[in-house]
């Protein structure tokens, strides 16, 4: 089994003259999601400047974590084709998230994690064709 030692270390001068005000919680490198889990739990301020999720060419954000901090969820927009999508990690383990797949051009939004059930989750949906919510 190979252990990962630390996140990804940034280029040179990738972040060399951005000011938070504070100190990163890693200066040299992002943090792993162990590093971030374990600095959620603490009641102080902590500067993270950016968590590298998935790259794909489209905005991914609000990420959402399940309960128990093994899954999460994401939201992707493209805005070419004026598409909203949510994206999921059944797993931490996995290279690249599942599409929670839709008609073309709909819109998935407002994400969450059920909370008596691992792994269930409930959206909404908006049609792309003048459709209601689903």
């Amino acid at each position: 089994m190979v252990r990962a030692t630390g996140g990804q270390e940034l280029l040179p001068g990738e972040f060399g003259r951005i000011d938070l005000g504070r100190t990163l919680v890693e200066p040299r490198r992002f943090p792993t999601i162990r590093e971030l889990r374990a600095l959620a739990g603490k009641e102080q301020i902590t500067a993270v400047v950016m968590l590298k999720l998935f790259s794909d060419g489209n905005n991914n954000y609000l990420p959402v974590w399940s309960q128990d901090g093994q899954r999460l969820a994401f939201q992707q927009s493209n805005l070419k084709t004026r598409s909203s999508r949510v994206l999921v990690f059944q797993s931490l383990a996995q290279q690249a998230p599942d599409a929670l797949a839709g008609p073309e051009g709909s819109r998935d939004v407002m994400f969450r994690w059920g909370i008596h059930a691992p792994g269930s989750f409930v959206f909404s949906r908006m049609a792309a064709q003048g459709g209601g919510r689903r």
